[in-house]
């Protein structure tokens, strides 16, 4: 697909035949929810609970989905749902076992959640980012790619990047860019950082 013309995933997916768009979503966020899910210490059985229910209200919501910036972004939505649920989920766990102490925990974790919180933006930002890297990497030749990936993600300096491929120190800096730019347009695509 092309930078300039892929709709965002989220557009894509609102139609329920788009199969390879719903599998690149679930494949995509169900690793953000599974992390944050198990930053906040759920177990395997309570992380697929929750991911099942965000799935089910994304896959409601979705439907609905339209472009308006006062509602903010899609990130901070899904943020606040995948909290909410582990709220509920958890509080619906602590009911069950019926104490009085279970009230003071629950105060306790409703005041630990924020909606959503710097957790839950780092998660996703770094998986979103690894995602559109695994997307665009076959797009680029080895040099170029590894002109990005010495500067952008190991640190090195240009002129060592430059030296260990035996280019010049401007081919280094034209390399990166070029896939800085393809980056961006992947994560606005994968993200899809519009407004919710």
């Amino acid at each position: 697909m092309g930078a300039t013309t892929s709709p965002s995933l989220l557009l894509r997916i609102r139609d329920n035949e788009d199969h390879e768009s719903w599998e690149q979503f679930a494949k995509i966020y169900s690793v953000i929810i599974r992390d944050y899910c198990f930053q906040r210490r759920l177990s395997d059985s309570d992380t697929d609970d929750v991911l099942q229910e965000v799935m089910r209200k994304v896959t409601s919501a979705i439907k609905s989905f339209d472009y308006d910036p006062s509602k903010g972004r899609f990130r901070a939505w899904l943020g606040t749902v995948a909290a909410n649920t582990i709220k509920s989920h958890i509080a619906g766990e602590l009911r069950k076992q019926n104490t009085v102490a279970v009230e003071a925990d629950a105060r306790t974790l409703f005041e630990q959640y924020e909606d959503p919180d710097s957790a839950w933006v780092d998660i996703y930002m770094e998986r979103i980012f690894n995602a559109a890297c695994e997307q665009v990497k076959s797009q680029f030749s080895v040099t170029t790619w590894s002109c990005f990936e010495g500067i952008w993600i190991d640190n090195k300096s240009s002129s060592q990047v430059a030296s260990e491929l035996g280019i010049a120190v401007h081919s280094v800096y034209v390399n990166k860019s070029r896939v800085l730019k393809r980056l961006e347009a992947e994560v606005r695509n994968l993200a899809g950082d519009l407004p919710r």
